[in-house]
């Protein structure tokens, strides 16, 4: 058997098994809860922590609570410094395997350990994915053709104590490096270089070269739709260099790493006449089904403040194409999955990790109420708190969501926000939720798709007021500014009637509308990687928060 089908045999079984476990967890969530909690307990009972919250007494959820404190990331910073120049058993019994690199999204970069049991549930979580799209491939399944992920393992640093440390997506993948080259299209010596390159030039450049391509893969949705406008934008430098086999000079990358994938290219004219013909049109509508015509599912996380980037690659995949949305993930470890395809419903893991959730009446409170499972309500939102593998216990990552099903007897939710991304300057606590709701609105009320924009909560001059940043593909629009801000502030009046109410009280004035030149926030996430944020974590900016985004975002302004 070669190497390829045993790999495909082995992801099998484990997602066979992955789903078996999950579908016995979720008919008696809060049973496996239970366990799951008492078990790391008992498993830490000497580490520091243990011997502080006397975790050898505590046999129930109640003695839990009232022995350990809700905590912050900054409960744990001294003791993860400490762990990081080698000392062990502080947080955890076990070792932890690697560090997480957060992305920052709430303050500043954290580094988060994770156990090898968090290593391991990402790799059968990701075998699980592909169970779930092995049935929409029209080929047979997963089997037949290589999937495209796009992701970086670049700036993946070591630690003093030899431990590997950066984006969890991208070390997880390197621990698949052997088998890479014959599950994905983009060649490992590409991926794990580690050397600053070209990312997006190497990973469309192989994709255009599979015409069986049967998925396209990211950990978010915002790389797909890079992908795709790379794609479009250096379509004609792409195609001449799959016409001679070639590498335009023109392309940043390393000697070393251009001579490894010189070897694996040759010459194709013929594929470069069929692609130049695909892109005669400046329609791109349904183009990758185009390029494709074997694609069935786009695989990455596209709900909440990815939405937008998901609609854009909606109508560049067409209907055909179906979505996956992933999971649920944070750094400290994967929350969630979904069960299903085109569904951001994401059912708790309770064999997999200890939740609790706060009401949202209660968040701000000193020592507020928590619940367990089986206490959430259908339609009520939370801040989610949790324990994991990793040593961090009655943890609040500052995640509000909604319960939206059940799946079994298992809570289904859908992300909501981040609790401290609230824009507030008069009460009006505006949610992130309901400033992609306004824009989406909004989008469908001019007719045009607004994809690229941020708020900047603005108090420069006079009364306070809500200004958007936005970058349109539609010339038309920008000679009408007023208008786009009349109609926005309308649809956020809708989506939060407290603007409304503060705008009455003449406590918030009316609503702002600049234009961005293009390709302003590919820039900033650009800038950002370069300053040693993981690409794998480009998450969409929504908030202009401090003078430095400020200077950048303003500076950039359309003028014409």
């Amino acid at each position: 058997m070669r190497l390829r089908d045993l790999g495909l045999f082995y992801m099998r079984m484990v997602a066979k098994r992955t789903y078996e476990k999950l579908e016995r967890a979720t008919h008696d969530p809060l049973a496996h809860n239970i366990r799951f909690l008492l078990s790391r307990l008992k498993e830490n009972v000497n580490t520091e922590i243990g011997k502080r919250y006397h975790f050898k007494d505590i046999d129930s959820i109640e003695k839990f609570k009232a022995a350990a404190p809700l905590s912050i990331y900054d409960d744990y910073s001294e003791a993860i410094d400490r762990m990081k120049k080698g000392e062990s058993n502080l947080l955890t019994r076990k070792k932890p395997k690697c560090y997480a690199q957060t992305s920052g999204s709430v303050g500043n970069p954290k580094l988060i350990p994770v156990a090898s049991e968090g290593v391991a549930i990402i790799m059968q979580y990701e075998f699980l994915a592909q169970h779930c799209l092995a049935p929409l491939y029209k080929s047979g399944g997963s089997g037949h053709g290589r999937r495209i992920l796009i992701i970086s393992y670049m700036d993946v640093k070591t630690l003093p104590c030899g431990l590997k440390a950066g984006d969890i997506g991208g070390m997880t993948a390197y621990k698949a490096k052997r088998i890479f080259n014959t599950m994905f299209t983009t060649p490992a010596c590409s991926v794990f270089a580690n050397q600053l390159h070209d990312f997006f030039y190497v990973h469309v450049r192989f994709a255009l070269t599979e015409r069986d391509l049967p998925c396209i893969g990211a950990e978010y949705m915002t790389e797909v739709f890079e992908f795709i406008n790379y794609l479009i934008a250096n379509k004609a430098i792409l195609f001449d260099d799959i016409e001679k086999g070639t590498i335009n000079g023109d392309i940043k990358m390393p000697a070393g790493i251009r001579a490894a994938l010189l070897k694996r290219i040759r010459p194709q004219p013929e594929l470069a006449r069929e692609l130049r013909g695909i892109f005669k049109t400046e329609d791109y509508r349904g183009i990758l089904k185009k390029v494709w015509p074997k694609l069935t599912a786009i695989s990455a996380i596209g709900s909440a403040a990815f939405q937008p980037y998901t609609e854009r690659v909606q109508m560049y995949a067409g209907d055909e194409v179906a979505f996956f949305h992933l999971a649920y993930a944070a750094s400290e470890g994967q929350l969630g999955v979904v069960t299903e395809v085109n569904s951001t419903k994401y059912v708790l893991l309770p064999h997999l990790m200890f939740y609790e959730f706060i009401p949202t009446a209660e968040m701000d409170k000193p020592d507020p109420q928590t619940l367990t499972l089986d206490q959430v309500e259908l339609g009520q939102e939370y801040e989610i708190v949790i324990t994991n593998f990793s040593g961090f216990y009655r943890y609040r990552i500052n995640d509000v969501v909604k319960v939206v099903g059940f799946w079994n007897k298992t809570p289904q939710v859908c992300f909501s926000y981040r609790k401290n991304q609230l824009i507030n300057m008069a009460a009006e606590k505006t949610t992130y939720a309901q400033l992609e709701a306004a824009v989406s609105e909004c989008s469908k009320a001019l007719g045009c798709p607004i994809t690229e924009f941020a708020v900047f909560p603005d108090l420069r001059v006079g009364k306070g007021h809500y200004t958007l940043l936005i970058e349109t593909e539609n010339p038309a629009l920008k000679r009408d500014p007023e208008r786009v801000a009349e109609v926005l502030h309308q649809k956020l009046c809708e989506a939060n009637p407290d603007i409304s109410f503060a705008q009455d009280e003449g406590l918030l004035g009316m609503t702002e509308v600049v234009f961005l030149q293009p390709q302003t926030f590919a820039l900033y996430r650009d800038l950002q990687v370069m300053r040693g944020a993981s690409r794998n974590q480009a998450k969409p900016l929504r908030l202009i928060d401090t003078p430095e985004k400020e200077r950048f975002f303003f500076a950039l302004v359309d003028k014409e």
